[in-house]
C-alpha cells in the first residue's frame, strides 16, 4: 500500500473520529491524525518509534448509562510500506477486562454485571451517506430509545461500505487482536 494511500487513510480517519466520539453539533472543528512513517512495524508499545509521534488528544463520551463519562483518547498512528497501526491510550480507572463474567456466590452461579472495555476504528472505504457529518452514528449508534436488541449495525445500502476495526478488552487484547469486519 503506498504511503499517500495510508496517509489519506489515516487523513480520513482524522476526519471521521470514529471512536463512538462524534463531534457535537456545535462542534464544527475536524480532528487531523498524522501517522508517520516507520521503516518496520512496531515492535510494542514501548518501541521507540512511537516516541517520534505527537498524540492527538481526542475527546469522547459515554452513552446511555454511561452518558455522564467523559474522557479522551491519546492517539498516535504510524505506517510501513503496507501496513498501518494506531496506538489508542486512555485513563481507565475500572479496567474493565470481562465480558459477561460468572460468580459462585457458594450457592448458585451469578452473572456479573459490567463489561469490557472496548473501542472501534470504522474506516469509510465507499461513501456511506452522512459518514463525513455525523461519524460512525450513522451505522452504529441508534437511537437512546429504541430497544437494544432493535439496534442496527450496519449502512443503508450495499453500496456504502465501512472497514470495522473493533478492540475489545476480554476477547481480543490476550491475542493481540482486533476485530476486522465489513459494513
Amino acid at each position: 500500500m503506498s504511503k499517500w494511500l495510508i496517509a489519506g487513510i489515516a487523513a480520513l480517519f482524522g476526519a471521521a473520529i470514529l471512536f463512538a466520539a462524534a463531534p457535537s453539533p456545535n462542534d464544527a472543528g475536524v480532528m487531523t491524525i498524522t501517522a508517520r512513517y516507520a521503516k518496520t512495524p512496531p515492535a510494542g508499545i514501548d518501541d521507540p518509534a512511537w516516541k517520534r509521534v505527537a498524540p492527538v488528544e481526542v475527546p469522547v463520551a459515554g452513552r446511555l448509562e454511561m452518558a455522564d463519562v467523559k474522557g479522551i483518547v491519546s492517539t498516535k498512528a504510524l505506517f510501513t510500506n503496507d501496513e498501518l497501526f494506531f496506538l489508542l491510550s486512555w485513563e481507565d480507572p475500572t479496567c474493565s477486562v470481562t465480558k459477561e463474567s460468572w460468580q459462585f456466590d457458594g450457592k448458585k452461579w451469578v452473572h456479573l454485571k459490567g463489561d469490557e472495555d472496548r473501542i472501534a476504528l470504522l474506516f469509510e472505504i465507499e461513501r456511506i451517506n452522512y459518514f463525513s457529518s455525523r461519524s460512525c452514528t450513522v451505522v452504529c449508534h441508534s437511537p437512546a430509545d429504541l430497544p437494544r436488541n432493535q439496534w442496527n449495525l450496519a449502512t443503508e445500502s450495499p453500496f456504502e461500505k465501512g472497514d470495522l476495526w473493533h478492540w475489545k478488552s476480554a476477547r481480543s487484547a490476550p491475542y493481540r487482536h482486533a476485530d476486522d469486519g465489513w459494513l
